[in-house]
């Protein structure tokens, strides 16, 4: 009941400042978090005549949460994105030519430091940050 009346006022304040709601998937999404009681939930919801289906992870400003609060996927994304990153220098650098170690680790600080440390007081915790300690670790000895 409060659902559906929270639904109806947003639809008639964005129909009085002629707003309009884009509905598409992964722009308009209802994420329900620490919920553990999700047979009261609904899956979807309509707002002016569109709907909005409930899903267990989104993205806000390129950090991934989930449901749970656990941050695992993120950390996931981030891992990856870092591993791409690092290949892509590696090709620029070998023990015989190359760039020299004092500009490859000033590079490798700034490229793979900017996507480690965005979002990191929300994300970064010792679970989330086993895969990519060890990465770190093979970065550092290489």
């Amino acid at each position: 009941f409060y659902l559906n009346l929270a639904m109806d006022s947003i639809e008639y304040w964005t129909s009085c400042w002629r707003m309009v709601i884009n509905c598409n998937k992964n722009k308009t999404e209802i994420i329900c978090f620490n919920c553990y009681d999700h047979a009261g939930v609904p899956t979807s919801f309509n707002l002016g005549g569109k709907t909005i289906q409930l899903t267990d992870q989104t993205r806000v400003l390129g950090v991934i949460l989930d449901s749970k609060l656990t941050f695992k996927q993120h950390s996931k994304y981030v891992y990856n994105n870092l591993v791409y990153r690092w290949v892509c220098m590696s090709r620029y650098a070998n023990r015989n030519w190359g760039m020299n170690q004092a500009v490859l680790v000033r590079v490798a600080k700034t490229i793979l430091f900017s996507t480690l440390f965005y979002g990191s007081i929300i994300w970064m915790k010792n679970s989330n940050m086993t895969d990519i300690n060890k990465l770190w670790y093979r970065v550092s000895k290489a």
